[in-house]
C-alpha cells in the first residue's frame, strides 16, 4: 500500500485576467467575468497520489493499493467519493474519532495571462481538525505501507505514525513547500527519508542554508524546484547541479508542484532510488500538467 498524508481541500478555481484580479485586490465587491472556471478535488495528499496512481495503473495492470490519509470528518460530499471511485484511490479518515465536520474550500484565481494561482478563502488545517487514532489503527497501516508520502507543513497528521514507519525503516518521501533552514529540525534523523522536496521560489537568501539543514538531519537527497526554472539535485556529501526544465506554454499552475512530486513517489516505487533522470522525467510531466486546465493533461504519461 502506497499511503500519502496530507490534506483535501475542494478546489474552486476561476480563470482571471491580471486586470481584474488587480480590481478585485483593491475592490473585493467588484463583479468580474471569469474566461474559465471548474471545480475538483485537490490539496497536496490528493494531487499527488493522483498523478502517482496515474501513472502506477499504466504501469502495472494490478496495481498496490493507493490510499489517502487525510482528516475529512462527516462531511462527505459527493465530489470526493465520486473522484476517488473513479481514480481508484482509498481514503483512510484521519478524524474518523471526532474533527472538522466540513472539507475545506479553496478558491483560487489563475492568471490568464501566466498561469499563475491566487489562492484565497483556505483554512488552515491545524484549526479545523482533531487527530484521533488508536494504536490498532496505527499499527494496521503501518503495516501495510510500502511508500509513504507526507507533507511537512501538515506533519502532525504523519506524526503518530513515524514510530512504526521508523521502527519497520518505510521509505518516507517529504514535500517541504517552502521551507527554511528551522523546519528541517522537524524531521526525526532516524526516520528512513529517501529525499525531500522544497519550493526555491522566494526563499533565495536562505535556500543554501536550507538544503544544508536537511543534509544535517541525515538526509540524502534534497531536490529544490523554482517554478519554471532549472531543478536543483543536491546529494550529500556531493556538489549540487541543476537539471533543465522543459519549456512549456503555460495555462494553469495549480498543482504542478504536487504533480513533480506524484512522479517522484511513481520513480521511486519503480526503481528503490531517484536518479538525476527521474527527476528530469518528472519535471517535464509537471510542465505538461500546465499547459491545459484542470486536469485535462491526464493522458500525459512520464
Amino acid at each position: 500500500m502506497y499511503a500519502f498524508f496530507g490534506k483535501f481541500s475542494i478546489d474552486h478555481v476561476q480563470v482571471i485576467l491580471r486586470r481584474d484580479f488587480e480590481i478585485l485586490i483593491t475592490n473585493p465587491e467588484a463583479r468580474i467575468i471569469a474566461q474559465h472556471e471548474y471545480t475538483q478535488l485537490g490539496g497536496g495528499a490528493f494531487n499527488s497520489a493522483f498523478c502517482f496512481a496515474h501513472h502506477l495503473r499504466n504501469a502495472d495492470p494490478e496495481p498496490a493499493d493507493v490510499k489517502i490519509f487525510a482528516p475529512l470528518g462527516y462531511a462527505k460530499p459527493e465530489i470526493i467519493c465520486e473522484t476517488l471511485r473513479d481514480e481508484k484511490i482509498g481514503h483512510y479518515d484521519l478524524a474518523v474519532n471526532g474533527g472538522h465536520t466540513h472539507i475545506s474550500n479553496s478558491h483560487i484565481f489563475v492568471i490568464l495571462e501566466n498561469g499563475d494561482r491566487r489562492i484565497i478563502g483556505s483554512p488552515k488545517m491545524e484549526e479545523s481538525y482533531r487527530i484521533s487514532l488508536t494504536d490498532s489503527q496505527i499499527d494496521e497501516v503501518v503495516s501495510q505501507a510500502q511508500l509513504i508520502r507526507t507533507d511537512l507543513r501538515y506533519f502532525f497528521l504523519f506524526e503518530p505514525f513515524a514510530c512504526g514507519a521508523k521502527e519497520k525503516q518505510i521509505p518516507v518521501l517529504i514535500d517541504a513547500g517552502q521551507a527554511v533552514p528551522e523546519d528541517a529540525n522537524l524531521i526525526d534523523p532516524d526516520l528512513n527519508v529517501k529525499a525531500v522536496i522544497f519550493s526555491m521560489h522566494g526563499n533565495g537568501a536562505v535556500i543554501n542554508e536550507t538544503i544544508n539543514a536537511f543534509h544535517g538531519r541525515g538526509i540524502d537527497l534534497v531536490i529544490g524546484t523554482d517554478r519554471e526554472r532549472p531543478v536543483f539535485y543536491s546529494q550529500k556529501g556531493s556538489p549540487g547541479y541543476s537539471i533543465p526544465v522543459t519549456p512549456v506554454d503555460v495555462k494553469d499552475t495549480l498543482g504542478a508542484g504536487d504533480a513533480f512530486t506524484g512522479a517522484l513517489c511513481f520513480h521511486f516505487a519503480q526503481a528503490d532510488t531517484i536518479s538525476p533522470e527521474a527527476v528530469s522525467s518528472a519535471a517535464r510531466f509537471a510542465s505538461n500538467t500546465c499547459t491545459t486546465y484542470g486536469r485535462d493533461w491526464v493522458p500525459h504519461t512520464i
